[in-house]
């Protein structure tokens, strides 16, 4: 990971492997990285990154995007960067289950490999605030009349 700054004030971490698996944070055939923060949001973090990497190409950026969990709301994003055949992936997430130690702050993983093995089918489709990965994406009317930006999981019409 030579070359690639680390946002000041950060110390190594660890992220759940959920957290992979539900972001297509790649795992295979790359470097990562996990690190903690205090004080600090997702987004922040990849604000600092946009400006830190200079001579790289953003080429993908997926926007702050909220979920859900049962331990409170969590905010997500993340940034795709190459530079030749080099790609930087920053995935970043802030709320309330990301303390660590009673503190609040941002965990962020930081990706480094082959471009090829940072772009796949399932980080492009990524959801975010935008819109629903086209996989999951249904034309047609509203059964019911639902909060704007929610998902419904299931509906059944009696």
């Amino acid at each position: 990971m030579a070359g690639i700054p680390v946002y000041s004030g950060s110390r190594e971490h660890s992220l759940a492997n959920y957290y992979y698996q539900a972001l297509y944070i790649p795992s295979e055939g790359v470097i990562s990285k996990v690190y903690f923060v205090g004080d600090v949001t997702a987004k922040e973090i990849l604000d600092w990154y946009k400006s830190s990497l200079a001579g790289y190409e953003v080429v993908a950026e997926y926007g702050i995007t909220t979920i859900s969990t049962p331990e409170g709301s969590l905010e997500w994003g993340a940034i795709l960067f190459k530079k030749d055949r080099e790609g930087v992936g920053i995935w970043a997430l802030s709320g309330t289950p990301t303390k660590v130690d009673g503190k609040q702050g941002a965990v962020y993983c930081v990706v480094v490999g082959d471009i090829e093995k940072l772009i796949s089918e399932k980080t492009i489709t990524t959801p975010t605030s935008e819109g629903l990965p086209y996989s999951d994406q249904v034309s047609g009317e509203e059964p019911i009349q639902r909060y704007p930006g929610s998902v419904m999981f299931s509906y059944r019409r009696e």
